[in-house]
């Protein structure tokens, strides 16, 4: 008995040890910089929803990019040169708005974003307000929040234990530094095949789908998204400037919902409207507007599926902002997207 009692104290007293000692070399390599940035060469999680809250707390920048893979090629040196600021880019692939307000939220709560350069994709905003993606995995809730007792999900974790030995490796030269550029993680813009033909064959084969029902794009779970996710930061932080664009998807994509079910058309354009009514006088907000731009639009060479642009067309964005053209006004306003209305419902595929 006595001995059994004496196992038992050493495999607890190991166990305790053990998880002691992932503890600490977790916190001390800190893999997604969370607590510290990193006293080596960084080594970037692609982990988008994990990675961006230790880079918003810990690394310096006076200007953020928000959005979903849509602001992917946004490169913050191109922006930087542009526009004269020190931008840090907080994209997060296949996002929806909440996942996008947490950590814009995150970053103005530091005090250091005077800028929040925001993509505001439809796609984002569709569903409900609260809606996260967790077919990715559960999302890290406990990264956003300032409860400093729940961090133990990251410190007792064994991916994070993973990914700090995996640091160890590539510190030691056993392994190479695959993503040691924070200018260009998670651009994707010259692994992709920009083609019209690459385009027409996801047409041809939507083309084939049936009608779509108007329930996750439902205008009214559209407005809350904007209202809970977007307008209450504006209004929260009125001394940031908030450059807010809608980006270019090629004319198909319009179109796409406009023979699905024009509802979805016409909610995206109500959204548009609904943002610059609600927020577009606002002395810190700019909205810009590059959906109408046929010369990008309807140009399929543009494009590696209906929506994603080529990178030159992002840092075209970038100059077009910089320069303060592609506003939305309220004398343009109307017209811009009479002119989308028009182009989607006259379109001739076959000229394209």
């Amino acid at each position: 008995m006595k001995i059994y009692k004496r196992w038992t104290i050493k495999v607890l007293l190991t166990t305790l040890l053990t998880i002691k000692v992932l503890i600490l070399i977790n916190f001390i390599i800190d893999p997604l910089q969370f607590y510290h940035s990193a006293f080596y060469k960084p080594v970037f999680s692609k982990q988008q929803r994990y990675q961006n809250p230790g880079l918003v707390k810990n690394y310096k920048y006076d200007t953020i990019i928000i959005g979903s893979s849509m602001s992917e090629n946004n490169v913050p040196s191109y922006l930087n040169a542009k526009m004269e600021v020190n931008a840090l880019k907080l994209s997060i692939m296949g996002s929806s708005a909440k996942e996008q307000y947490l950590i814009a939220k995150l970053a103005l709560d530091t005090g250091k974003a005077k800028n929040v350069i925001w993509v505001v994709d439809y796609f984002s905003m569709r569903g409900d307000p609260t809606r996260v993606r967790d077919e990715y995995g559960a999302f890290p809730f406990y990264m956003y929040d300032n409860n400093p007792i729940n961090d133990i999900k990251y410190l007792l974790n064994l991916d994070t234990s993973k990914q700090a030995f995996n640091i160890l490796a590539v510190m030691s030269g056993l392994k190479p530094n695959e993503n040691p550029d924070l200018d260009t993680l998670n651009t994707w813009g010259n692994k992709e095949n920009f083609s019209r033909q690459s385009v027409l064959k996801e047409w041809a084969k939507y083309k084939q789908t049936g009608p779509i029902a108007a329930d996750e794009y439902e205008i009214t779970n559209i407005k809350r998204n904007l209202d809970e996710n977007l307008f209450s930061l504006i209004k929260n932080y009125p001394q940031t400037t908030f450059y807010l664009y809608y980006p270019p998807y090629s004319i198909l994509q319009h179109r796409y919902y406009f023979d699905k079910n024009p509802v979805l058309f016409e909610n995206e354009l109500t959204m548009n409207k609904y943002i610059f009514g609600q927020v577009g006088k606002l002395p810190n907000v700019k909205i810009y507007n590059f959906q109408q731009e046929n010369r990008i639009t309807f140009n399929l060479d543009n494009y590696k599926d209906l929506a994603h642009h080529t990178p030159k067309i992002n840092e075209w964005i970038i100059d077009q902002i910089s320069k303060n053209s592609y506003r939305v006004t309220e004398n343009n306003l109307e017209h811009t997207l009479e002119m989308l209305r028009n182009q989607v419902e006259t379109l001739d595929e076959n000229k394209l």
